[in-house]
């Protein structure tokens, strides 16, 4: 009743199925208030109105209440028939219960689907609603498994398969009284080797570094892993032995060769500088340079001096 009141309007253009839709009876509704608001405050003539509308201004309110009076009756009677097929929800919401999203958020999508079936529904088609219905709750649930139960989203198809495989799983195994392996699994499942082997990588879940070890809340998962990129415990005291030393070696040279080989050799957190940096810096020429760091070098290779640091690296 609603749609053909709507589709008689001069000013509705038709439209494919559904007629009746939320948005087209949201967008007249709105229209004629429009027109309404433009009359009352003398935005618009009466005749231009009732040449955009094909409405009369006694006529606009009239149909503007008569509109919204049966959309409310058509939201009452869509509840009415959510309510009556909630059951139909649980029912279909159960088959998942496995999963990690917990059966009340799962009836709660379930319940959105129902809402899209009953929104939809076109009882002219001949379909049973139940069927019809049936298909948007199944959708809106692996929908939803598909978003929440994953760090890593994967597309709505391969949940279904996904889902399939793991309850297929389950059959075998208790049929079996073992795990299946790969070509049980594909006789059951009617695909190949190759494709639930992808579905099995898929299918793992990641794990959280920040997730706790055990019953110690102290301790992540990540506290227990290996960094590849950290120095050793050993490694990291050698190091410190040969700074030690190397800086002991360096007291034994005059200032200006101390200061040439660490600005050189990039010594003690220095940046590395080339020889004619160098020069600039101390006002002398790049061979200059060059000759004060090979002094300080040989002083360092004497015998001498170096026993320390041979002895360090023997060991």
């Amino acid at each position: 009743e609603l749609g053909e009141k709507i589709l008689k309007l001069d000013f509705v253009a038709p439209r494919p199925y559904p007629e009746f839709s939320d948005q087209l009876i949201s967008e007249t509704i709105s229209r004629l208030r429009t027109w309404m608001d433009e009359l009352r405050y003398h935005r618009k003539s009466e005749r231009m109105v009732r040449k955009e509308s094909g409405l009369t201004k006694k006529q606009l309110p009239k149909i503007y209440h008569e509109l919204l009076s049966l959309k409310n009756k058509l939201e009452h009677k869509r509840n009415e028939f959510v309510e009556a097929n909630l059951r139909l929800v649980v029912k279909i919401a159960n088959r998942y219960r496995n999963h990690s999203v917990n059966i009340a958020d799962l009836i709660q999508e379930g319940n959105l689907g129902l809402i899209r079936a009953v929104e939809k529904f076109d009882w002219k088609k001949g379909f049973k609603f139940s069927s019809y219905a049936t298909w948007w709750i199944h959708q809106a649930i692996i929908r939803a498994l598909a978003e929440k139960s994953k760090l890593i989203k994967i597309p709505v198809y391969l949940t279904e398969k996904v889902r399939r495989l793991g309850k297929a799983s389950r059959v075998l195994a208790q049929e079996l009284e073992k795990e299946p392996n790969l070509q049980e699994l594909s006789r059951k499942l009617g695909m190949d080797s190759e494709e639930i082997l992808n579905l099995m990588r898929i299918s793992k879940e990641p794990v959280s570094l920040e997730g706790h070890v055990g019953d110690m809340e102290e301790v992540s998962i990540g506290d227990m892993l290996e960094d590849p990129n950290a120095v050793r415990a050993d490694e990291f005291t050698a190091r410190q032995d040969l700074l030690e030393h190397l800086e002991d070696s360096l007291k034994l040279l005059t200032p200006r060769e101390e200061q040439v080989l660490r600005l050189r050799y990039g010594l003690g957190g220095e940046e590395i500088r080339t020889l004619e940096e160098i020069g600039d810096m101390f006002g002398v020429s790049r061979e200059r340079v060059r000759q004060i760091e090979q002094k300080g070098l040989r002083k360092l290779r004497h015998p001498t001096r170096s026993k320390a640091l041979r002895n360090f690296f023997k060991n």
